[in-house]
């Protein structure tokens, strides 16, 4: 009798790739399409008064419409994205300005931040879908925000799952690296 041949594979476990909900603020949207209106208005009368064309006026309209579209964009169509990994990320991963990637070696801190404020700054940006995220991964180059489109409950979802597969223990409102 005969065994069959044992073969020795790495144990490398898979990547932990985390895709958040687009934002879609509702404010956000709203705004937008309110000052698209306004913009097409000014636009049209802009164009139908030759004498009271205006270079500037013009220039100020397209660049209101831009950050207006960019807005949009950012709301309906992106997504935070984290890419986590514990050998070397996969070709396709490295250098990507699309995602945060990061090594889960390095992951030191994880917390979930509060809500802000509507009142505040950043509250207000997040109010219009392009806030920063309530998740914080503090590593040894620095700390990243992530997490833009989740709420409360599932941050601390999000994290968790972070938290796991970097083998960082709660502790109190966050998790540390063991013995740290």
């Amino acid at each position: 009798m005969h065994s069959p041949p044992t073969q020795s594979t790495p144990t490398t476990p898979a990547p932990l790739h985390i895709r958040c909900q687009h934002p879609k603020e509702p404010l956000a949207l709203v705004l937008s399409c309110a000052a698209f209106g306004v913009l097409a208005m000014a636009s049209a009368k802009l164009v139908n008064d030759p004498k009271g064309f205006s270079w500037f006026t013009a220039w100020v309209i397209v660049l209101m419409g831009t950050a207006l579209a960019a807005l949009v964009y950012r709301n309906l169509c992106v997504r935070d994205t984290l890419y986590l990994y514990r050998d070397r990320p996969e070709d396709w991963a490295e250098g990507s300005e699309e995602m945060l990637v990061l090594e889960a070696g390095c992951v030191r801190t994880l917390r979930v931040c509060p809500v802000p404020e509507p009142t505040s700054s950043e509250g207000k940006f997040a109010a219009l879908g392009v806030g920063p995220g309530l998740i914080e991964i503090g590593t040894a180059d620095g700390c990243y925000r992530f997490g833009a489109g989740l709420d409360e409950n599932g941050a601390r979802t999000v994290a968790g799952r972070i938290a796991a597969y970097c083998g960082l223990q709660e502790a109190g409102p966050q998790w540390k690296l063991p013995g740290a």
